[in-house]
This record gives structure tokens, C-alpha cells and sequence, in this order.
């Protein structure tokens, strides 16, 4: 049996990028920094589906639903095609606005090319902060066009993860996504990332330690260079784009509430002031975010 069905192989057309943005000298350095952004990751959502070449046949049969190894593969070869193309609009786009693109990053994904599960895990985890970093671009760009661009860019981040969930039946995915900051998405992705500047400053990195999947009930365990010892006065909110603001709860009492599923961003905090869905609000209270987000999936 197909993984995915035939429609899935049809990569529905998005708006010419490059002729979104007119030829200026005088681009706003904002647009410009966030299209650097995006470009970087769909270079990383790339360099992560050349990995599964890496498996042979009997290591992707054995996978939950790789019934059929070829078709497997083939799916993600569309999907890299796909990011491949996204990441030449975008910097033909950024040198439309005399830039050139940030070209010196190394990616490395050797710490999840370990089994298809983890990597599948982590496909998913790019194509959401892909989307999230895409309807957060369209809030942030000054530029009308670049903006509607943006959209219909997270529309085909949404249809990549779409493919997704056809190979990983296990997989839960929210009605509603949540727009990113930049640094949120560097908080993210960052330790996959090295040997460039973007000029964004990322939150500091949060890791859930929890096995997988995580459940409705299951109190969480953090990593994070910026959490000292002490759990006092810090707080674990869950966001989700269907939430006007976050939940927050004790750091020390963080256990996923009943009412969550699928994917959620979780942020440490240092006190107990929800987060805003709004993205320029968060980022007015950024100064309150001690680590994170950590996007975490939500079984039932």
C-alpha cells in the first residue's frame, strides 16, 4: 500500500518570490533579515531529506509504515525538491534588494540520522517551525507583497507536514499554527546550525527530556543552559495558535493539561504573565523568556 496518495506528489504552485519584490537600494533591513532567515531554513528543511539517502531499503521497511520503501523516499525527494526551490526564490528575492545571502552555514543533523523514527521526528518538527517562521514573516514584513508571499509559503509548509503525517500515523498536528519570532525559531533549530552569523539573537535553547510521546498528564522535564538550580519563581507556559494567550503554571508543577494536543510551543518563563499569540507582543515581553520555546507533540 501507498503511503500517501497520488495528489501528494503535486506541489501546489506558490507566488513568484522574486517578483514580489521590486529592485531598491534602500530595503528595509528588517524584510531583508527575516527573508535571510527563511532562507536558512529551507536550506536546513534540504540538507535533512538528502539524509534519508543514508537508509537502505530493510532499514525503511522496517519503519511503522514504510510498506513501500521507494515510494517512501520518493515522497521526500518531492518535498526537498519543493524546499530546494523555495530556498532559490528566496535568495534571488534577497538579491533583488542588493543583498546577497547568507552562504557559510553548516547544518548537521548526525545527532538525529540514527533510526527513521527520530528522523521523521525531526521532519516534523522543521516543517512546523517552517510554518510558524513564515506566518510570523508575514506579520513582520513592512512589504504588502512580501507579506501575502509569505503566506502562501506557510501554506506549503502546512501541505509538507500534510505529507508527513501520511508516512507517521502517530502524529497529531494542531488546527491552528502559531507564528514565530525570528530568535524563536533560532531557539529552535539553532543547535543544528553553525559557522554563520544570521544577525538574529536566539532565545536561549529548551529541551523536554520526556519520552516519547508525550501525554496529557505527564509532567515535564526541561534542559536549558539558562535554568539554574533552582525551580522558584519560574513559571512553563503551553501556546498554541489557537490560543489568544498562553497557560502558564509553576515550573516545579508543568504537567500537560487535558485540554492540549498535538503540537504545542512551551516556554520558561520568569513569572506568570501569559504570552500573547501576538508575536509583536511577545516579543515586547521577551525579556521575561528564560528559555524556549521547545515544540512538543501531544499524543492522545
Amino acid at each position: 500500500m501507498r503511503i500517501f496518495a497520488a495528489a501528494s506528489f503535486i506541489s501546489v504552485p506558490i507566488l513568484s518570490i522574486a517578483s514580489a519584490a521590486p529592485v531598491r537600494r534602500n530595503a528595509d533591513p528588517n524584510n531583508v533579515l527575516v527573508l535571510q532567515l527563511v532562507n536558512v531554513l529551507e536550506r536546513l528543511e534540504s540538507k535533512l531529506y538528502q539524509g534519508f539517502e543514508e537508509f537502505d531499503s530493510p532499514s525503511l521497511q522496517a519503519a511503522k509504515s514504510a510498506s513501500d520503501p521507494e515510494d517512501f523516499i520518493q515522497q521526500f525527494k518531492v518535498i526537498e525538491r519543493d524546499d530546494a526551490k523555495h530556498a532559490a526564490d528566496l535568495a534571488s528575492t534577497i538579491q533583488s534588494l542588493d543583498r546577497q545571502p547568507i552562504s557559510d552555514c553548516t547544518f548537521d543533523f548526525s545527532s538525529v540520522l540514527t533510526d527513521i523514527s527520530t528522523v521523521m521526528a525531526t521532519a516534523h518538527l522543521l516543517e512546523h517551525v517552517g510554518e510558524g517562521a513564515y506566518l510570523g514573516a508575514a506579520e513582520l514584513f513592512t512589504d504588502p507583497n512580501l507579506s501575502g508571499t509569505a503566506r502562501s509559503l506557510a501554506a506549503d509548509e502546512s501541505r509538507h507536514e500534510a505529507m508527513l503525517s501520511g508516512a507517521d500515523d502517530g502524529q497529531t498536528e494542531t488546527a491552528f499554527d502559531q507564528p514565530l519570532l525570528p530568535s524563536e525559531v533560532l531557539a529552535i533549530v539553532g543547535p543544528f546550525i553553525s559557522g554563520c552569523d544570521i544577525g538574529i539573537t536566539a532565545n536561549p535553547t529548551l529541551t523536554v527530556t520526556n519520552a516519547v510521546p508525550v501525554k496529557a498528564g505527564s509532567s515535564l522535564v526541561f534542559e536549558s543552559d539558562s535554568l539554574g538550580g533552582s525551580d522558584e519563581g519560574m513559571f512553563c507556559q503551553f501556546l498554541t495558535g489557537d490560543m489568544p494567550s498562553s497557560l502558564p503554571l509553576l515550573r516545579q508543577e508543568c504537567v500537560v493539561p487535558d485540554s492540549l494536543s498535538g503540537t504545542v510551543a512551551v516556554f520558561i518563563t520568569s513569572d506568570a504573565t501569559p504570552l500573547s499569540s501576538n508575536i509583536q507582543s511577545r516579543a515586547a515581553a521577551s525579556g521575561k523568556i528564560v528559555a524556549g520555546p521547545a515544540m512538543i507533540s501531544i499524543g492522545r
